[in-house]
């Protein structure tokens, strides 16, 4: 199965995502802030990264543009936060976001779906 970053600072989200994954057969390493997230981007091969646009110490939007510098600039990016406006969609598809999902509405089921999907190559950043 796909190993996939989350970048969550909040733990409880974290640990249900995380176990959510895990249980659908993928491996999930966890970032808290963003410089944990680009030491991992850095030292492992991904194949799909969970990002919150709010960070501790970086936007969420700064850390994909400096994701899509380095070795991820290929990863599936599915976007995960509960800030929600049509530009920061359209700025999110612009850097490759494959889907963008509220966490306020998302389920544990829909989210491991929705990897499934981004994974498969059948979603778009509408999602």
């Amino acid at each position: 199965m796909a190993q996939i970053l989350i970048i969550e600072d909040y733990p409880s989200i974290q640990q249900i995502y995380k176990q959510s994954l895990e249980k659908a057969g993928h491996t999930a390493l966890t970032a808290s802030n963003a410089a944990t997230a680009l030491e991992l981007a850095k030292t492992h091969p991904l194949d799909l990264i969970l990002l919150d646009l709010l960070l501790p110490d970086m936007d969420g939007m700064e850390l994909l543009r400096q994701l899509r510098q380095g070795k991820a600039a290929a990863t599936k990016v599915i976007v995960t936060s509960n800030m929600d406006t049509p530009q920061l969609q359209e700025q999110a598809r612009q850097l490759g976001v494959v889907a963008y999902l509220l966490k306020a509405t998302v389920t544990p089921r829909q989210l491991v779906s929705t990897v499934a999907t981004v994974l498969e190559g059948k979603a778009s950043a509408g999602n």
